[in-house]
């Protein structure tokens, strides 16, 4: 299967909404690519369209199976889920992040609220998420 690179900006928080903000888990995080119209021509998996805005998509690392911060009304085991979570946003560069007690999942605060990073994907998943190595 062929992989198209996307550049743009990691997003954990959104500084005119942080309560709003995305909910990085261990194997999912936000994405503001450079280029929105690369997004949208990437083959649709499921046939459902990409869930693409203004501010980004989600985007679901393949391979990487992460107890969720989040499942329904609950959580799976929580301090692996959050151990997880802690170590990919460690790995993609923030620094000094901290969480809202409630909703226990909103970045409060964040050395930084984007990096500039990029992905390599395969397609858009049966949730609207960009698929990426």
């Amino acid at each position: 299967m062929t992989y198209m690179l996307l550049r743009g900006y990691f997003v954990i928080r959104y500084p005119d909404r942080p309560r709003e903000g995305p909910e990085p888990d261990g194997n999912t995080v936000k994405f503001r690519p450079d280029a929105p119209a690369l997004v949208e021509a990437l083959p649709r998996v499921s046939g459902r369209p990409p869930h693409l805005d203004a501010r980004g998509i989600s985007v679901r690392l393949e391979a990487a199976d992460a107890l969720e911060t989040r499942f329904g009304e609950t959580h799976q085991e929580l301090a692996g889920a959050n151990a997880a979570r802690d170590a990919l946003l460690r790995l993609l560069g923030f620094t000094g992040v901290t969480y809202f007690h409630d909703p226990p999942n909103m970045v409060e605060s964040a050395d930084q609220d984007s990096l500039r990073g990029h992905v390599l994907t395969n397609g858009i998943d049966a949730n609207g998420r960009s698929c990426s190595a």
